[in-house]
């Protein structure tokens, strides 16, 4: 069975710096490409006060380049 991660920069507490929460995602999307998962999917959210994704292409780019296994995959919600 594959596995795929579907991730966002979730921010639910205002203390988080966003440079903590970039961090973070870039740490969990290298995790992710270490294991045996076949993708990362981020998604699009607007109107939505919990997550920094207006454009799922924005962090996709960010994590793309650091990637050496996985497949990037964009849905929007």
């Amino acid at each position: 069975m594959k596995f795929s991660l579907f991730v966002h920069m979730i921010r639910d507490n205002p203390e988080q710096s966003y440079t903590k929460l970039y961090e973070d995602f870039i740490e969990l999307c290298q995790m992710a490409d270490q294991s045996e998962m076949r993708a990362i999917w981020t998604g699009e959210h607007h109107a939505m006060n919990y997550a920094i994704a207006p454009n799922p292409l924005l962090p996709s780019l960010i994590y793309v380049d650091t990637l050496k296994k996985l497949n990037l995959e964009l849905e929007h919600l």
